[in-house]
């Protein structure tokens, strides 16, 4: 019962960021009526901050068990990635679009500075270790990166076509989910300003 509620609310999330996807590519598109694409706008910003208000709500524990790896294929626990310390975290799948991984990555390496270089990590979810290398190695990542085995982190991520921000508190609890929109960079700004830990 426990999992079919933080599948629903999890599809919740999603759903919601889809809408947004969808308002801000009509909003990107329509280019003749400004004082429309204003109110867009401000309605996608009101839509991302009430899923940013039901993500920091939203609370998933991840499983001991989880199988982190390093870029030289040596297994990580994610207490040893931790530190004793809270990380933002992005998670990126080589399938995802190459603008939105580029831009997610932008993001992290302009907010980096705000939460620390050694509190910012990307976990990379692949099928394969090459697939890991290589992505890393395409999208120039410089922050701690560790893969992850495909299916591993939480069983509704796979439905995720997107990167997403959370953070990881060192009682293994992933909190506070963002996913950015590309056309509205401001917002995914908010999304940093908002986040503490």
């Amino acid at each position: 019962m426990k999992n079919k509620n933080v599948s629903l609310i999890v599809l919740s999330i999603l759903v919601i960021a889809l809408s947004t996807r969808i308002i801000s590519y009509k909003a990107a598109s329509d280019k003749t009526a400004y004082s429309d694409e204003a109110g867009i706008v401000l309605k996608v910003e009101s839509l991302e901050n009430r899923l940013f208000e039901t993500s920091k709500n939203l609370q998933l524990k991840i499983n001991d068990s989880v199988a982190f790896y390093t870029e030289d294929e040596k297994s990580i626990s994610l207490s040893e990635i931790l530190n004793g310390r809270p990380k933002l975290f992005l998670f990126i799948k080589p399938d995802f679009c190459n603008t939105c991984i580029v831009d997610a990555i932008d993001k992290i390496n302009m907010w980096t500075p705000k939460f620390g270089p050694q509190n910012v990590v990307v976990l990379i979810e692949t099928k394969y270790y090459n697939q890991f290398i290589r992505t890393r190695s395409d999208f120039g990542i410089s922050n701690p990166t560790y893969g992850l085995r495909t299916g591993e982190l939480f069983i509704n991520f796979r439905y995720l076509n997107a990167p997403t921000y959370f953070i990881v508190r060192d009682n293994y609890y992933m909190s506070d989910f963002f996913i950015p929109l590309p056309n509205f960079p401001e917002i995914t700004d908010n999304y940093f300003n908002q986040i503490i830990f």
